[in-house]
């Protein structure tokens, strides 16, 4: 049994969002939730898609169906997602003893909490930003990102759990940084949801393809002086992290090659594209496997990776 982090997205995402996602997290597939479904896409299947004209991920057929771990008759035993081997058997015997085919690739999902990656432009701003730039500091910091409709206590309880002093709260495009002695005054004088709070500091959000750009990710080094010089008028800058899942598969093997890169092959299709991977799993300098159908002049084709 293996498990990991993957992008969690709803069905009118752009596919180019949900390859952004993929990159920035080093992931090689993504998670559409449907209402009362999901299915797990591998990234070659994005891919090709792309190639193909589509538009969104919910327009792509052939997904994996993913089961929720509630809806599977988990119930209590959801995964811990901070000491996973808690409830390893209780997953291990619904993967035993469940009608459907786990070996052949199905998974269960068990949603992660949402951050926001927050980012100043240095130490100078510190004047400029008060006591706010000693909460961020000089690095990156990985904040709870929350809704306007949470409860400030919700929102006390994830800054104690991360062990953090501020949270984001997410309206359309713009963040607000709230700091906690902020959210402790306002509960003092009867305000209960952060919607509600008054003051904080408000910070641009980045898109995806923004940080990208930007060489922002997920696992570093963060390249805050290239970042910053791209928006020159900011001096904090939030990117939201994508909404994941933790899954849980059959199989190692399975949780691997989610988590590894993107690969294609040399040869084309009939219609003029090469196949994409993983699904299945490859290694640079492997012949195609779904050679001959992407032959050019008889001999086969080899895979190589791309990202």
């Amino acid at each position: 049994m293996g498990t990991l982090d993957i992008p969690l997205v709803g069905p009118g995402t752009s596919i180019q969002d949900a390859l952004d996602q993929m990159q920035l997290l080093g992931r090689s597939g993504v998670v559409v939730q449907r209402p009362g479904d999901s299915e797990l896409l591998y990234v070659g299947q994005v891919l090709e898609a792309r190639d193909a004209g589509l538009t969104e991920v919910g327009e792509i057929a052939d997904g994996v169906s993913v089961l929720d771990a509630n809806s599977a008759g988990v119930g209590t035993a959801e995964l811990d997602l901070e000491q996973p081997d808690r409830t390893r058997k209780a997953y291990e015997k619904l993967f035993r003893y469940q009608p459907h085919p786990f070996a052949a690739g199905h998974f269960l999902a068990s949603r992660r909490p949402r951050t926001a990656m927050v980012a100043a432009a240095g130490a100078g701003v510190g004047a400029s930003l008060g006591t706010l730039a000693a909460y961020i500091g000089p690095t990156t910091l990985d904040l709870p990102l929350m809704q306007p409709e949470n409860a400030i206590d919700y929102a006390l309880g994830c800054l104690s759990s991360s062990k953090q002093s501020v949270v984001v709260v997410e309206s359309g495009n713009d963040g607000l940084l709230l700091p906690e002695p902020t959210l402790r005054e306002c509960r003092v004088h009867g305000i209960r949801l952060l919607g509600a709070v008054s003051g904080g500091f408000p910070v641009p959000f980045l898109s995806y393809g923004e940080i990208m750009a930007g060489g922002l990710t997920v696992t570093g080094p963060h390249r805050l002086d290239s970042l910053f010089g791209r928006y020159p008028t900011h001096r904090i800058l939030a990117a939201r992290m994508p909404a994941t899942v933790r899954l849980v598969t059959a199989r190692e093997s399975l949780a691997t090659m989610l988590s590894g890169s993107r690969y294609r092959c040399t040869g084309r299709k009939p219609d003029g594209q090469p196949h994409y991977f993983p699904s299945p799993s490859v290694n640079d300098g492997d012949k195609c496997p779904k050679w001959p159908d992407c032959n050019v002049d008889g001999t086969h084709t080899l895979v190589y990776r791309i990202a």
